[in-house]
């Protein structure tokens, strides 16, 4: 905890915690009994998370971490990060 610096905005420790839903998705643009890409949630959408988890070996610990998900997927490891505006 809090052994790298700041980011430009202040903030220590963003990953690491738990893998963040997020608002984006996965489409499987191969399947070819439902061709239409609906948002926010088509037939042939997962969900996605970023980030890493307590679970994760280190080198997957980053933003740029993307894992697939089922849509309704229920796991220890994935959360969300409450913020403020």
């Amino acid at each position: 905890m809090g052994q790298k610096g700041a980011n430009p905005w202040g903030l220590v420790d963003m990953l690491g915690n738990v893998h963040e839903w997020v608002a984006d998705r996965y489409f499987n643009l191969y399947d070819e009994t439902d061709d239409s890409l609906v948002e926010p949630l088509a037939s042939n959408a997962s969900a996605v998370s970023r980030g890493g988890g307590f679970t994760s070996e280190a080198v997957n610990v980053r933003a740029s971490t993307r894992r697939e998900l089922p849509p309704d997927a229920s796991e220890p490891t994935v959360g969300l990060r409450c913020a403020m505006d």
